[in-house]
């Protein structure tokens, strides 16, 4: 092999490997301080070390023990990774299992195209083409953008804007990654030797390689997708201990003032009893702040719900208006009324307290039982447009992370009860949840 042809493969491979960690990782993963000058340095001194291939390549000529040859050419091979791992490391705010899942990643699908190019088409298909240093150039660029581009399409709407896979850095996922380095290490060595008996036998290897391959990202999609199902459950879960918890405490809150609304009714009685102006007092004991319940709907906890969101709404401007007949809501749980509205409304007010235009500072709400279902409606403003996934709009919010989960804890509640939500983004913004009325 012709020191220009060793040269450009090496130069292939950091190339490959590290575009495909880079594509991965820069859309997805908190960078470090000084990123940029961190990631040219560290790329320049990576493609500085590759040509030093030559020398194992050169050395390896004068020993004929085979596993020995095979030895270096892999180890140098794992050398180059271990550097993309540092490199890594240095450039974005990961631990050592985040970088163990993205340079394995990499490596799969840079092999990938290796296989396909080097093992199928330049040996086993068209071996003169190789020869042509432009045309393998040109034949390793377009194969390679070909496939990376599948394979940002499968990964990254897992990956994008998540700050990092959050990963556990246990024992236990390093074992997972030590096998799987194991396996590609032991697939080489065999690949090696049975590459040596021919041209015929390239093929074998060459699926074997394939399929170790497919099955390490396979893995790697397989953790990604558990990984972030998990941490929407865990989310999901703390989002509804919080309103659990907002539920008792505005719970006491509201008892505390209709016993002090009470007690100050009885106090305007006895001031009226001993001559007080009796307009006076007849106004202020008519006043809705000293009723036992601002609200009054038929359900206690939806009572509390609109009463609080009221307030809110009143504090921040937005003009908020209901028609709710809540007794409908009798068979679910308080708990569940509670963060099934919080979550609709706040989303709600969220969105609107971000509009200037008066006209548009508006939050309404409806819940009417209609052909055997009882129907929940909540409208706003919309300006612009939202970018629909699965049906539930993705959040609008820089954090991602945090974000998002209040439409899924909302269809998460629907389901709970056998019914259903659906969103629409025309012209205005309209949530609505269908829940089938007790028989």
């Amino acid at each position: 092999m012709d020191t220009a042809l060793l040269i450009f493969e090496e130069c292939r491979f950091m190339g490959e490997l590290l575009g495909a960690v880079l594509m991965l990782t820069l859309p997805s993963v908190t960078r470090r301080a000084r990123f940029a000058r961190r990631a040219v340095i560290g790329g320049v001194l990576l493609f500085a070390v590759t040509p030093g291939y030559l020398g194992v390549y050169h050395a390896a000529q004068f020993i004929t023990i085979v596993p020995l040859f095979t030895t270096m050419h892999i180890a140098w091979y794992c050398f180059l990774v271990f550097l993309v791992s540092v490199y890594m490391h240095i450039c974005y705010d990961v631990n050592v299992c985040e970088i163990l899942w993205f340079v394995i990643l990499a490596y799969a699908m840079q092999h990938v195209e290796y296989v396909l190019v080097n093992e199928i088409m330049f040996i086993w298909l068209l071996p003169s083409l190789k020869t042509l240093l432009p045309v393998y150039g040109v034949i390793c660029a377009a194969t390679c953008a070909a496939l990376y581009f599948v394979f940002y399409r499968i990964f990254m709407p897992l990956l994008k804007g998540c700050g990092s896979l959050g990963l556990a850095d246990t024992s236990k996922m390093r074992l997972t990654y030590l096998l799987l380095t194991a396996m590609f290490i032991g697939v080489a060595f065999v690949n090696q030797y049975m590459s040596m008996g021919g041209e015929e036998f390239v093929l074998l290897p060459a699926l074997a390689d394939l399929f170790c391959c497919a099955l390490a990202i396979v893995n790697q999609y397989s953790l990604l997708r558990a990984n972030r199902l998990y941490a929407e459950k865990t989310e999901m879960s703390r989002l509804y201990d919080r309103a659990l918890s907002q539920y008792d405490n505005f719970k006491r809150s509201m008892e505390y003032v209709n016993i002090k609304c009470h007690d100050l009714r009885h106090q305007l009685r006895r001031l009226r009893q001993e001559g007080a102006d009796a307009d006076k007092l007849k106004a202020l004991e008519n006043s809705p702040w000293l009723q036992d319940s601002f609200v009054r709907t038929g359900n206690e906890t939806l009572d509390m719900v609109l009463a609080d969101k009221g307030m809110l709404c009143e504090s921040r401007g937005i003009a908020f208006s209901y028609m709710a007949e809540g007794a409908a809501l009798g068979r679910m749980e308080a708990e569940d009324v509670y963060a099934l509205f919080a979550n609709i409304l706040d989303n709600a007010i969220d969105y609107v307290d971000g509009l200037r235009d008066p006209d548009m500072r508006y939050v309404r709400l409806t819940v009417r039982p209609a052909g055997g279902m009882l129907v929940i409606h909540q409208e706003n403003p919309l300006v612009g447009t939202l970018v629909m996934k699965d049906g539930l709009p993705e959040t609008t919010k820089s954090d991602r992370r945090s974000h998002g989960y209040g439409m899924k804890s909302i269809k998460y509640i629907a389901s709970k009860y056998g019914g259903r939500m659906l969103v629409t983004a025309a012209g205005r913004f309209a949530v609505d949840v269908m829940l089938p009325l007790a028989a």
